[in-house]
């Protein structure tokens, strides 16, 4: 119920929208109505919270890789790999960091602190955030540290047979010079060839022991890179058929170098009437296997070339008959 209005003339009560007082006939004002107030939509902040979502999920995405990477190159010795990393990855994050500050302050413009229900809601926001990134971080972390472990362990298998596979290679190419410098030389008659021959036999006895290892460190080389999954790539496994195709090659042609050996032997009994048929019947069929084999390395090393895969220094390669 509304409050009684009065004459501003006379001063008599007046009756409710009366247009004249009734007592004194004095006009009455019409009543003053206040203008009505337009109302200001609310402006939705749910499409910044989405944006800020996407941009802190690419900073945890990216800040967890890195943390990931880091410490795997960390445990692999690779510090100073690990340091350019993490300076490429600080930039990134700094250049993704600066969205992420300003749509956060957008939402603060319509959505002030000062008030209860919006801190609150920020307050809940900010903890799903951080507890959403900082599990990400952690997962991170301890993948980075088992992986690199794991990587650790690898290399440190891989290098425990890579040394002394490669301290076995040194002699078995050195054994590869001497075959190569023995055989450089021609023999004009065949008491020569068969002293040759008999150099030779020497040669390969004494270096038997050392070719065997060889072959043995390199069986327990690919073994152990057999064991991890990461390592298996296709150079490798190019790397593997050659030396295993190489090994064999080697195989056969110190069976013929033997076979040659014997034949020598027999060569040097025989009256010398008889020597050169003999020659030509029994021991220029292995030269020419022996030619071939090293033709078939050379072919092999040919291959290695074009797939970039490293080969260690074969044998018969390096012989000319």
């Amino acid at each position: 119920m509304s409050s009684p209005a009065f004459c501003g003339q006379c001063g008599a009560e007046l009756v409710e929208a009366a247009a004249y007082c009734t007592a004194c006939g004095a006009a009455v004002p019409p009543p003053v109505v206040a203008p009505a107030v337009p109302t200001v939509p609310v402006q939705s902040t749910q499409g910044r919270y989405v944006w800020l979502c996407v941009v802190v999920a690419l900073l945890s995405l990216i800040l967890a890789r890195a943390a990931f990477n880091v410490i795997v190159m960390l445990f692999l010795g690779q510090e100073d790999i690990a340091a350019k990393v993490g300076g490429a990855i600080l930039i990134v994050l700094i250049l993704l960091a600066w969205p992420a500050n300003r749509l956060w302050k957008s939402i603060l413009a319509f959505e002030p602190q000062s008030d209860p229900l919006f801190k609150r809601k920020h307050g809940k926001f900010t903890a799903i955030t951080g507890g959403l990134v900082g599990t990400l971080l952690a997962v991170s972390v301890l993948g980075g540290i088992v992986a690199g472990s794991a990587r650790a362990k690898e290399k440190a298998d891989i290098a425990s047979v890579a040394a002394p596979l490669t301290a076995q290679k040194q002699k078995y190419d050195e054994f590869s010079k001497r075959l190569a410098a023995l055989r450089s030389t021609r023999p004009s008659t065949y008491e020569e060839y068969c002293t040759q021959c008999m150099a030779l036999e020497t040669l390969l006895n004494e270096a038997q022991p050392a070719i065997e290892r060889y072959k043995l460190l390199q069986a327990r080389y690919w073994a152990t890179v057999n064991k991890y999954p990461d390592l298996r790539t296709p150079t490798l496994q190019t790397q593997a058929k050659l030396v295993k195709d190489m090994e064999d090659e080697d195989g056969e042609f110190f069976a013929a170098l033997r076979d040659e050996i014997a034949k020598a032997k027999d060569l040097k009994a025989l009256p010398t009437s008889q020597r050169d048929a003999y020659y030509h019947r029994e021991i220029v069929p292995l030269l020419a296997k022996e030619q071939r084999i090293g033709d078939e390395e050379r072919r092999i090393l040919a291959e290695e070339k074009k797939n970039m895969a490293p080969m260690p220094t074969d044998i018969s390669n390096s012989m000319q008959h």
